[in-house]
């Protein structure tokens, strides 16, 4: 079970969740004013790696859903990049689920 899980092929769409949560991670520290410079460039800088290396996969990938996701996240790194706009309250967190019941 280890080795399947460890495959990066094995879970495509479950890779594609997690790059985008890194990407929107790094554009939320990026856009933080509590985050110190230094830390805002390296994010800012990481941002346009991946935007340039998921111009590359866009043109490759065969995968359709692929294709939208990755898509879609260069398109929101290239609005963040040139006017800041981030916006993940469109993007609404899921509601946590009642682990403790208390008084039922």
């Amino acid at each position: 079970a280890h080795a399947r899980w460890s495959r990066e092929e094995s879970r495509p769409a479950i890779r594609r969740i997690v790059q985008r949560m890194y990407v929107e991670a790094l554009m939320d520290a990026a856009a933080s004013n509590q985050t110190v410079a230094e830390a805002r460039a390296a994010a800012e800088w990481e941002l346009g790696r991946i935007s340039t290396r998921l111009g590359h996969v866009i043109e490759t990938t065969t995968d359709p859903a692929a294709k939208a996701q990755y898509t879609l996240m260069r398109e929101d790194i290239r609005r963040y990049l040139e006017d800041g706009t981030f916006e993940p309250s469109i993007r609404p967190a899921p509601r946590m689920p009642n682990m403790f019941p208390l008084g039922q």
